[in-house]
């Protein structure tokens, strides 16, 4: 009949498309996924950061601007050991700023302005660097090397549904220290 002919276009539903938000269903179950796939059992080593903690300060301006650059440029794209990296320097530098500087908070946003080369604001930045740390900083060592979730995720995640990543991992963690 005239038509009635269905195609594979009309019966398939729409994917996501590059550049759209993933639902908070998926990006809540795959960080928890992730969590549970890499938290430490009786016996695993956590991860620790030292070697992060070490090279991501400076007292100079100059270099903690230029650290700050390298930094952004390596927080562009896919999931990668390259990102993530970069990911957790950022949260290392945010806290640095806050120990070292008096209004360390408002000096970091002040100078995160001076390499931003986007509309993106840097609180974005600094949100998805928290998140990953907490998860991360809970999971066995080296586990964030593996991580594929879409950096996206950590920034797009909502507070209800990061309350309830967060609830998880605190209470995982909690448990863990009881026994």
């Amino acid at each position: 009949m005239e038509g009635e002919e269905e195609t594979d276009e009309e019966s398939t539903p729409p994917s996501k498309k590059r550049g759209e938000n993933a639902s908070q269903a998926k990006i809540t179950r795959t960080i928890i996924d992730f969590y549970k796939k890499n938290k430490p059992v009786e016996g695993d080593l956590r991860e620790e950061f030292q070697v992060f903690d070490e090279h991501v300060w400076s007292d100079d301006e100059e270099e903690r601007i230029n650290l700050l650059r390298q930094i952004l440029e390596n927080l562009k794209g896919r999931a990668s050991l390259n990102t993530y990296k970069s990911v957790i320097e950022l949260a290392f530098l945010f806290d640095r700023y806050k120990d070292n500087l008096e209004n360390g908070e408002s000096v970091f946003y002040n100078d995160l302005k001076k390499v931003i080369m986007t509309k993106e604001r840097g609180s974005k930045f600094v949100k998805k660097a928290k998140k990953f740390f907490f998860v991360v900083k809970n999971c066995k060592k080296d586990s964030w090397k593996s991580c594929d979730i879409p950096p996206s995720y950590w920034r797009d995640v909502t507070n209800r549904s990061w309350e309830e990543i967060k609830n998880l991992v605190e209470s995982d963690v909690h448990n863990d220290s009881s026994i």
